[in-house]
């Protein structure tokens, strides 16, 4: 893998001219610690209530302890704009006054190169635009939006265009002005299956550009007309270099401002729905993209200074089972999170045409908590006034506090005290259903904690399974040993491989540690994230390097005695390194086992070996437990 020295060197560069403290400062209230080694906040990230977010100068490097984000002066940026590694870099280049080199502001890679892929997209949604307001084949799409209510003024505002029943519209419109690979990299075009050419992506749809927050346009969702045999009503933009569907939202652009003044963000499910809102003068309504609201989205929300999040669901039984499908994630928010299910299975835009902004706004104003909407939905489920059915909602409850990810002890207990007090129970009876609950959803997981690198060697897949936790901190301590001393690689390279690891971003941190020794750069922590872009691989090597400073500040770990085979490796990654190597033995061993399995008759040479594999990792097994 090429590491580009020359884009290192800017990174570099742009890295040293950056103070992380003051970055930080700029959206979170920081408290010196330690005379100034370090500064604590909350995390902007989570929830926080306690600071669980340091800075590091020293290092150049921030971490929340509790819900793990970190990594340097880009991923700050990256985390916060939400925008990738480039435009992070540009952002940060502009404020430290640095000129941006050509190579690095123009540079293309396998998506293409950001500010064309912007000028692509930019085009695509100008020849939609003026297809739906000037073509007569566009009749239809426009009839189509008259019908739903939007005005004209609406339509422009909002881009809205149409694409035409034409697989090669599109790919004709830009002869002699965009290339091929440029309409692939935007997903606007796709090759056809058996790669026999290319062909639009969207088919005779009207078209919804979608615009991230700065008003750049990033991608399109696409809705069929009526009478269209196409089975899929809706059609988005699959994502990209520059559309990270899982944490956008629709309008959030034109939402932002309404959003900060408000202190509120109403949440709906489809772009027409959201449009209609504004169209009707509610400006702080924002869309998911054909995902669920996920934890990213309300960070996001609350970012943009958000209290209150109400989130509306159509009132069809399709909406019901969505709200409470997404109960478990949304009661652990902790954000004034609401959920509102419109009646007579309305939904938002055909609510508003048929009751108007007033009733609305009213309904948005006496949306149920989210946990307090689970309960109405038992109540008119069961009765509460019989002992059965009490019991039914009080079982319903507890699954809910039971299957909740995340959810705060403060939060668990505020919430069991309301159920107690509504159903004059005692407390400790709903604590204990919850807590056995909570037992059986993660008896496997509890008891996987429990197990480390130091336990006996593996002796089958099944046991392999079972240590997954113990493989990651082998695997973790393998990498902060390298990170301490890269003079360690030498002897890690005699011992294990990137096979070892499993796959995942772990094996992609150690190899490119390889990659760096082999372009003769110390794979150290500072040397290795100046070479990352990925914010998740950033993030895991920083979080395994604080790991590595808490043992040398508190438990001295380092200080243990060498291991007999190298003098410089400490006996902790002595242990990682034999676990891995057991692990390998193991599965190599099973391996083995199947092969000579059912073998009637003379063992082939194939068997023999197979044979002797295990003959010999169990005397590999004897040893290292003669040796321990």
């Amino acid at each position: 893998m090429s590491l580009g020295l020359p884009d290192d060197s800017f990174k570099e560069q742009v890295r040293s001219s950056t103070d992380l403290v003051r970055l930080v400062s700029e959206s979170v209230s920081l408290q010196p610690r330690r005379g100034g080694a370090e500064y604590a906040g909350l995390c902007p990230f989570h929830d926080d209530h306690n600071p669980s977010m340091v800075v590091y100068p020293e290092r150049g490097t921030f971490r929340c302890w509790s819900c793990d984000k970190g990594g340097d002066c880009f991923s700050w940026v990256q985390e916060i704009e939400s925008v990738g590694f480039r435009e992070a870099l540009e952002i940060l280049a502009r404020r430290a006054h640095l000129e941006i080199p050509r190579s690095q502001a123009r540079r293309s890679d396998a998506l293409g190169d950001r500010p064309k892929l912007y000028d692509v997209l930019e085009w695509a949604e100008d020849q939609f635009h003026r297809f739906l307001l000037n073509a007569r084949e566009a009749e239809v799409a426009r009839d189509y939006l008259y019908d739903r209510g939007f005005t004209d003024e609406t339509i422009v505002e909002f881009r809205l265009g149409f694409h035409p029943d034409n697989w090669q519209w599109l790919l004709e419109r830009a002869r002699g002005k965009h290339e091929l690979r440029e309409l692939l990299a935007a997903r606007l075009v796709r090759e056809r299956s058996g790669g026999n050419g290319c062909h639009d992506y969207f088919i005779n749809r009207v078209m919804f550009p979608i615009h991230d927050e700065g008003g750049r346009t990033v991608a399109f969702g696409g809705r069929i007309l009526p009478g269209s045999k196409d089975s899929s009503k809706y059609f988005n933009s699959v994502g990209s270099d520059v559309f990270p569907k899982q944490r956008m939202l629709y309008a959030l652009d034109r939402a932002r401002d309404s959003i900060r003044k408000s202190r509120q963000a109403i949440v709906v499910e489809g772009y027409t729905d959201c449009i209609m809102c504004h169209q009707f003068g509610i400006s702080n309504v924002v869309a998911t993209l054909g995902t669920a609201l996920t934890e990213n989205h309300v960070i996001s929300l609350k970012r943009r200074s958000a209290e209150r999040v109400v989130l509306i669901y159509d009132g069809d039984a399709a909406g019901q089972k969505a709200a409470e499908g997404s109960l478990p994630k949304l009661i652990a928010y902790d954000i004034g999170l609401r959920i509102l299910t419109l009646p007579n299975d309305l939904d938002p835009a055909g609510f508003l045409a048929a009751r108007g902004t007033d009733e609305f706004a009213r309904l948005i104003n006496e949306a149920p908590e989210a946990w307090e909407f689970k309960l109405c939905r038992l109540e008119t489920q069961h009765d509460k006034n019989s002992v059965q059915g009490a019991s039914e909602i009080i079982r319903g409850m507890t699954e809910l506090l039971a299957a909740a990810p995340g959810l705060a002890n403060r939060q668990r207990d505020l919430l069991i005290g309301r159920l107690a007090q509504r159903f004059r129970i005692d407390e400790r009876t709903i604590r204990r259903e919850v807590d056995e609950l909570r037992r059986r959803g993660t008896s496997f997981g509890a008891s996987a904690k429990g197990s480390t690198h130091a336990d006996a060697p593996v002796e089958s897949t099944t046991s392999v399974e079972r240590t997954a936790d113990g493989t990651r901190i082998a695997e973790e301590d393998v990498l902060g040993g390298l990170f301490d001393d890269p003079a360690r690689m030498a002897w890690i390279r005699s011992q294990i491989g990137s096979e070892d690891f499993a796959r995942g971003p772990r094996r992609e941190l150690f190899e490119l540690c390889i990659d760096l020794a082999e372009q003769g750069v110390a794979p150290c922590f500072h040397d290795l994230t100046a070479t990352l872009e990925d914010t998740e691989l950033k993030r895991l090597a920083t979080l395994i390097h604080d790991q590595l400073q808490e043992k040398k500040r508190h438990e001295h770990a380092l200080d243990e005695a060498a291991s007999a085979e190298c003098p410089s490796v400490p006996v902790w990654l002595s242990h990682a390194i034999e676990f891995l190597k057991s692990k390998r033995r193991a599965i190599a061993n099973e391996q083995s086992k199947t092969s000579i399995a059912g073998a009637t008759g003379p063992l082939s040479s194939d068997q023999i070996e197979a044979l002797r594999r295990i003959a010999d990792t169990l005397a590999d097994h004897h040893r290292s437990k003669r040796a321990s």
